[in-house]
């Protein structure tokens, strides 16, 4: 039964080129502090941007959610456009700050 599980044995075939592991790089200790301030920042910012757009486009305050005579169709609508929106700004924000890696000591 060990022979059809393996041995645990990882030691690659001859002549096979397996890719060497890769260091990960580590995000400096202030971008842990300094990214997520920043999407935050990114995500208000965005928001402020969609809602002066469908105000300037529709000439009506965007739908709340909470507003009992807001067409449901339309609050979700629009609730789906900004939580995009927002996850957007996130992932891009993030992943900039991911790029900056600590220096090597």
């Amino acid at each position: 039964m060990s022979d059809l599980l393996g041995s645990g044995d990882i030691t690659p075939a001859a002549g096979t080129d397996l890719p060497t592991p890769v260091e990960e790089p580590t995000m400096s200790p202030l971008m842990h502090v300094v990214a997520p301030l920043a999407a935050i920042a990114g995500v208000w910012l965005a928001r402020k941007v969609l809602n002066t757009m469908y105000e300037t486009t529709t000439g009506r305050k965007p739908p709340q959610a909470d507003d009992p005579s807001t067409n449901v169709v339309r609050a979700i609508l629009w609730s789906a456009a900004t939580a995009a929106t927002a996850a957007a700004v996130e992932v891009a924000i993030f992943r900039a700050a991911s790029r900056r890696v600590a220096p090597k000591a």
